[in-house]
């Protein structure tokens, strides 16, 4: 899930807390984050209704609708999520983090144009917050507006030098825009800051592909599968890295992998049945062809036509 945000309570805040209604309200408000931290949803979700139920002071009221919403999010609640959120923000309408929190729910609502709106207020209320910047770029990209979500990722970079995402994101859209060198130096930043970053490896470790640095690319996908191991793009990519310097045993091994952790990847049965036919095995290497078509891999068929007829 991208990057959100919980509010957290002011130590100064239970200080001025002088009756216990208030008190036991900010109690409440502990309970729902520690609650949250242990991934305890539905739990958290209790603490911070029962707050709201209580009608404390006006500003325990933003917290509890606010992070009652990203508990929410988390469940994948994301039309009760944004109900709290237009909550929180009626209750302060210059809260720029319900704003970015509402923005991130109507992406995973597929509201794109509705979550465009709400990172624009969330940036407009505070114009330095870098998480805003990444997260409306993420949304820029679903619209193919890749040289705006440049500069959001750049603005990201700006504010906050030391953030791995915004590098790896920024790259990614370098490598759509065919600029192969600007994506190897941003996953190269990403990297040295998150030295364990599997999906920086792996998307070097493609460029390096299609440039045709395949032992480059078997390093960075080998290390992206070190520090992930579940990632079937990993295995697969790989598996192409090895194809091209015919390593069609190795091939096969990957993309056996990657079927088992991704049954659905296409690209994997038409990388392990070209590898089968080039080991000689032509009638498993059709059959793998054959279900890549079934699974809707445009280039499975002519390659079907080409090996299996």
């Amino acid at each position: 899930m991208k990057s959100s945000f919980f509010v957290l309570l002011s130590i100064l805040l239970l200080s001025s807390c002088a009756n216990y209604s208030k008190k036991k309200a900010v109690g409440l408000l502990k309970l729902g984050l520690r609650d949250d931290s242990l991934k305890d949803y539905h739990a958290s979700i209790e603490d911070y209704t029962r707050v709201i139920e209580m009608n404390p002071v006006h500003s325990l009221n933003v917290i509890a609708y606010n992070n009652r919403g990203m508990a929410k999010l988390d469940m994948r609640d994301f039309k009760g999520a944004i109900l709290d959120f237009n909550k929180t923000i009626e209750l302060d309408s210059i809260d720029a983090i319900a704003y970015a929190n509402r923005g991130l729910a109507e992406v995973y609502m597929n509201d794109l144009r509705s979550a465009l709106q709400s990172y624009d207020k969330a940036i407009e209320l505070k114009p330095n917050n870098p998480v805003a910047y990444i997260n409306r770029a993420d949304a820029k990209c679903q619209f193919k507006e890749y040289q705006a979500a440049i500069q959001d990722y750049s603005k990201a970079i700006e504010l906050d030098s030391k953030n791995p995402k915004a590098y790896n994101n920024r790259g990614l859209i370098k490598y759509y825009l065919a600029d192969y060198p600007g994506a190897i130096s941003d996953y190269n930043m990403a990297i040295g800051l998150n030295p364990s970053d599997a999906n920086a490896y792996n998307n070097r470790g493609l460029i390096k592909i299609d440039l045709k640095d395949y032992t480059g690319a078997l390093d960075d996908c080998s290390k992206a599968i070190q520090f992930d191991t579940t990632d079937a793009t990993a295995y697969n990519n790989r598996a192409l890295a090895n194809y091209a310097l015919k390593n069609y045993e190795l091939v096969v091994v990957d993309c056996e992998k990657a079927i088992k952790l991704s049954p659905g990847l296409a690209s994997a049965y038409v990388n392990c049945g070209l590898a089968k036919i080039g080991l000689g095995k032509k009638d498993k290497g059709c059959l793998d062809l054959k279900k890549a078509v079934e699974l809707g891999d445009t280039s499975a068929r002519y390659l079907s036509r080409q090996y299996c007829q």
